[in-house]
């Protein structure tokens, strides 16, 4: 009713005769308005309700139908993206593990669908020598596979060298700070493993810490070692520690995502849990060890939906 509504001025053309407003609706939300003013005195009629009701109508179906048009365009572009991503991480990922004598590897890898951000690799050397690396790179999809990519080439670039691992790690870190953004920075853990004598140089670079399980002790030791993610420093110094497996020992390395896997409740998988399967698998081979850690974390999750990469590189040194 005109006589209801606010007066604007005194002019007359400020002075409404009448108002409708009827929602535009999409699904079950309300996503705006149509309103209509009358400037002539007296009421609308009727029928021009139900015009404008029509008219909500069939913009209401504009409007969704344009909404589903940029949500299938925004898919189909994360879609692309998401496979030139698994292409990526494909291409760098080892075709096949290679066999050191005394000591088994094996790895569970499972991408999250639309990431790739983790890297692992082991490159061989010499006979009984190995350069093992598990990282993982900040940000998605093409870009963090670049970035992976850039690890990789100065990895296999410099680990013939006989230098420690705390200066391969350092020869990363600057073969990628200043060449890529601040928030492309990877955080990337090496162990350079003697078969021969079981003897391991270990460096870190924010990765997770080591899990070893003692054959001896039938118990788990952590391994930590605290430094800044490379990328991110050209100067970074980072430190060696050396370790050793005994027979039957077990050296796991592992990204974020495997620990921070949830179940259907919100909880984390966690690394005592891992630690857990570790000890649970110890008596199989690399391969076995894997494949249970893998299990694990399947029968944890549940129907939860996986959000990041999971990988668990395994090492095992043979029993006498």
């Amino acid at each position: 009713d005109g006589d209801s509504l606010p007066v604007n001025g005194e002019e007359e053309w400020l002075r409404p005769g009448g108002l409708i407003v009827a929602p535009l609706v999409v699904g079950d939300r309300i996503i705006g308005a149509v309103s209509l003013a009358k400037t002539a005195p007296g009421s609308f009629a009727e029928r021009d309700f139900e015009r404008c009701k029509l008219l909500a109508d069939f913009g209401s179906i504009a409007v969704a139908n344009s909404f589903a048009f940029l949500e299938a365009a925004e898919r189909g572009d994360i879609e692309r993206e998401a496979a030139i991503a698994a292409d990526v991480q494909l291409a760098l990922a080892p075709k096949k593990l290679p066999e050191l004598p005394g000591l088994s590897l094996a790895v569970h890898s499972s991408p999250a669908r639309g990431v790739c951000s983790d890297y692992y690799d082991v490159i061989q050397t010499k006979p009984d020598r190995a350069v093992v690396a598990v990282g993982d790179v900040a940000g998605k999809g093409v870009a963090a596979g670049l970035v992976m990519a850039m690890i990789r080439a100065v990895l296999h670039l410099i680990t013939a060298s006989a230098k420690d691992a705390a200066t391969l790690l350092a020869w990363v870190n600057r073969g990628i700070s200043g060449k890529v953004d601040l928030d492309r920075y990877a955080t990337l853990g090496l162990v350079v493993a003697d078969a021969s004598s079981g003897l391991l140089e270990y460096a870190n670079a924010a990765q997770q810490p080591l899990i070893i399980y003692r054959a001896e002790a039938d118990a788990i030791e952590t391994v930590e070692s605290k430094s800044v993610p490379i990328g991110v420093e050209r100067g970074t110094a980072y430190s060696s520690r050396r370790l050793s497996l005994g027979p039957g020992d077990v050296l796991v390395m592992y990204t974020d995502g495997a620990i921070e896997t949830m179940n259907e409740q919100g909880k984390q998988f966690g690394r005592k849990n891992l630690g857990n399967a570790v000890q649970r698998c110890h008596a199989g081979t690399a391969q076995e060890i894997a494949a249970g850690i893998g299990d694990d974390l399947a029968l944890f999750a549940g129907r939860s939906r996986q959000h990041d990469d999971q990988t668990v590189l395994v090492m095992k040194r043979a029993k006498r």
